[in-house]
């Protein structure tokens, strides 16, 4: 199984995804919604051909102070097969100082 597609859109609150995988069986689409991105994959995982799978806690880890400060959001993904972590780094989510205004 291969996933070939995942894009997010955002709307009030509520993330929705569109998943495309490729598998022998052949393509699938499906849909998934939750509170974010991961939560939206999750639900929508199993209607896409995903094999089952569990999100683990992690703990994140901060760097930096002030506006340098970044985050390291670890994803733990346990699987019958397998036990993967996953350590994405984002600079998008850096805080930026504030423009005043006079």
């Amino acid at each position: 199984m291969k996933l070939e597609h995942f894009r997010t859109t955002e709307r009030d609150s509520q993330v929705k995804c569109e998943l495309r995988s490729d598998s022998m069986a052949g393509t699938t689409n499906s849909p998934g919604a939750g509170n974010g991105p991961i939560d939206a994959f999750v639900n929508g995982a199993p209607l896409a051909g995903v094999p089952a799978f569990e999100l683990l806690p992690t703990p994140s880890i901060r760097s930096g102070k002030g506006a340098e400060a970044r985050a390291v959001a670890y994803i733990q993904v346990k699987s019958a097969e397998h036990h993967v972590f996953s350590a994405p780094v984002s600079t998008q989510h850096r805080a930026r100082p504030r423009s005043r205004r006079s």
